[in-house]
C-alpha cells in the first residue's frame, strides 16, 4: 500500500526570510510586524490586537485636533478660536474631499531577465527632493547607473542598477534628514512561495543533493517536471528501452530485416552495458561540469566547481591552477553526494567558464551550466 505524499507548504517571511511562525525568533522581530499582520493574522493575533489599540489611539488624536471635547467637558478648538482641520482639507468640484498624499519612500527590488537587478525608489518628491538631484547622488555614492523614469502608475520614480536595498536606507535619512525618518520607508516585499519535496522534505530545487535522490525521481516527475526535465527526458527513454528490450526478446528482427544479435552471435549494446548485482545496468556518467554560487553566513561567497574529473582532469591540480589564476583559496573537498568537488573562495562564477576552455580544451562550453535559482543554465 502506497502512501500518496502531499508537498508541505510553509509560507516564508517576505523580510526576514524565516518560515513566519519563527520570525519571533529572528534578527528583527520588529521590522517583521507588519509583514506578519498582512500577510499572517492568524499565527500572531497579538500583534493584529495591538494594531486595533493603536488604531484607536490615533483616532482620539484626530478627535482632539478638530476641537471634539473629552468626558470632562473640555472646550472645542472652534469655540477657543483654533482652526478645525476640517477646514483645512481642499475640496475637487462636486465636494469630494482631495486627501492629502501618505508622505512615504517606497523601496523595491526588482530581477529582470533572470539576472539583471534594479532597485526602484518611490516617493522622495513627496518630501521637497528633486528626483533629478536624488538620481545623481544615489549614482555617485553606490557607483552604479541611477536614473529618473515613470512608473507603471504614470508617477516618477528613480530605478537605481543593482540590489542596494538594505544600504539605501541609511544613504537616504543621512543624505535628507529633514522629514525623512527609516519610519517612511517602506519596503515593498513579497512572500516567498516554496515547493517541498514530499519525500525528503527538502525544497524541490535541492532533492538532487539530498540523502536519496532516487526515492525523489518519480515524485519530482509528477510535481516538478519542470525543475528536472532530464528525469523526465530519462523516464521516457527508459520507457523505450523496455519496448525495445521485449522486441528481442522475442527474436523480433529490426525494419531492414537483419536477423537479432542473438540469432547472429554478435554483441548487442544492451550486453556491453555493465550490470550491478541484481541486474541493474550501470549507465555511464554524463560528462558536465556544474558551476554553482554559495552564500554561507550571509557574507562569505564560495564557487563550486563539480565534473571537471569526468574530463580526465585530476581535481588537485585543477584546484591549484584555479588558486593561482584567481589569487584566491581553493581546495577538494566531498559535496552532499559524497562525490569531490573544487571550492574557490569569492564570486567567479562567470570568469570560470572561460579559464577552464582555455586551460583544458577539452571540456567544451557547451558540457558547462550554471545552478541559478535551483535550475540547470547552460553557460554558452
Amino acid at each position: 500500500m502506497a502512501e500518496k505524499l502531499e508537498p508541505a507548504k510553509v509560507l516564508y517571511c517576505g523580510v526576514c526570510s524565516l518560515p513566519a511562525e519563527y520570525c519571533e525568533f529572528g534578527p528583527d522581530f520588529a521590522r517583521c510586524k507588519p509583514w506578519l499582520i498582512e500577510n499572517a493574522p492568524d499565527l500572531y493575533p497579538d500583534l493584529l490586537k495591538e494594531a486595533n489599540e493603536k488604531g484607536v489611539d490615533n483616532v482620539s488624536d484626530k478627535l482632539q485636533s478638530v476641537g471634539i471635547s473629552g468626558a470632562d467637558g473640555a472646550p472645542s478648538s472652534s469655540q477657543t478660536g483654533g482652526t478645525s482641520k476640517k477646514e483645512e482639507v481642499k475640496r475637487l468640484p462636486g465636494g469630494k474631499v482631495k486627501k492629502k498624499e501618505r508622505q512615504e519612500v517606497i523601496i523595491e527590488k526588482v530581477v529582470r531577465n533572470k539576472r539583471k537587478c534594479i532597485t526602484i525608489v518611490k516617493g522622495l518628491e513627496l518630501f521637497g527632493i528633486k528626483l533629478s538631484d536624488a538620481s545623481k547622488k544615489l549614482g555617485k555614492k553606490f557607483a552604479t547607473g541611477a536614473s529618473v523614469v515613470k512608473g507603471p502608475t504614470e508617477k516618477e520614480q528613480i530605478d537605481v542598477q543593482g540590489d542596494i536595498i538594505y544600504d539605501i536606507v541609511e544613504f537616504i535619512t543621512d543624505t535628507w534628514p529633514d522629514g525623512i525618518s527609516s519610519q517612511s520607508m517602506a519596503e515593498k516585499l513579497e512572500p516567498a512561495k516554496v515547493l517541498y519535496c514530499g519525500v525528503c522534505s527538502l525544497p524541490a530545487e535541492y532533492c538532487e543533493f539530498g540523502p536519496d535522490f532516487a526515492r525523489c525521481k518519480p515524485w519530482l516527475i509528477e510535481n516538478a517536471p519542470d525543475l528536472y526535465p532530464d528525469l523526465l527526458k530519462e523516464a521516457n527513454e527508459k520507457g523505450v528501452d523496455n519496448v525495445s528490450d521485449k522486441l528481442q526478446s522475442v527474436g523480433i528482427s529490426g525494419a531492414d530485416g537483419a536477423p537479432s544479435s542473438s540469432q547472429t552471435g554478435g554483441t548487442s549494446k544492451k550486453e556491453e552495458v555493465k550490470r550491478l548485482p541484481g541486474g541493474k545496468v550501470k549507465k555511464k556518467e554524463r560528462q558536465e561540469v556544474i558551476i554553482e554560487k554559495v552564500v554561507r553566513n550571509k557574507r562569505k561567497c564560495i564557487t563550486i566547481v563539480k565534473g571537471l574529473e569526468l574530463f580526465g582532469i585530476k581535481l588537485s591540480d585543477a584546484s591549484k591552477k584555479l588558486g593561482k589564476k584567481f589569487a584566491t583559496g581553493a581546495s577538494v573537498v566531498k559535496g552532499p553526494t559524497e562525490k569531490e568537488q573544487i571550492d574557490v573562495q569569492g564570486d567567479i562564477i562567470y570568469d570560470i567558464v572561460e579559464f577552464i576552455t582555455d586551460t583544458w580544451p577539452d571540456v567544451p562550453e557547451r558540457s558547462i551550466f550554471f545552478i541559478e535559482d535551483g535550475k540547470k543554465v547552460q553557460a554558452g
